[in-house]
């Protein structure tokens, strides 16, 4: 894991490759997956704890989730569940309905005027 042999410049990269993506990113949400978080705990705290308070300031619509492929229990947790949770979040924030309300086409009979739609 690069955060853990490589430190700060690892951070240092997390962070240049998230501005970039907050230029274009507007207000959609971000999701970050911590995957092999069953080796989350040989990340030093501080680098940890500065790491998600610069993505939670980049980005406003930000949430965080460990997964892993090693399982400690079974079922597992970080496996199973943050699996399709990761799964879940994205499916959710990519459906939501936009809420415009539709717009009814109305059918005047006999009034030409409010029957008119311009040229088709």
């Amino acid at each position: 894991m690069d955060l853990i042999a490589r430190k700060n410049l690892a951070k240092t990269e997390i962070i240049d490759i998230a501005q970039m993506l907050q230029t274009d990113l507007k207000d959609r949400p971000v999701i970050a997956v911590w995957s092999k978080s069953d080796k989350k705990g040989e990340v030093h705290p501080k680098l940890k704890d500065s790491l998600k308070e610069e993505l939670q300031s980049l980005f406003k619509n930000y949430t965080e989730i460990d997964i892993s492929n090693f399982s400690t229990d079974d079922p597992d947790k970080l496996v199973h569940e943050n699996n399709l949770e990761v799964i879940d979040w994205l499916l959710n924030k990519i459906l939501v309905s936009s809420r415009k309300m539709l717009v009814v086409n109305e059918n005047h009979k006999n009034d030409l005027f409010l029957n008119y739609k311009g040229h088709e």
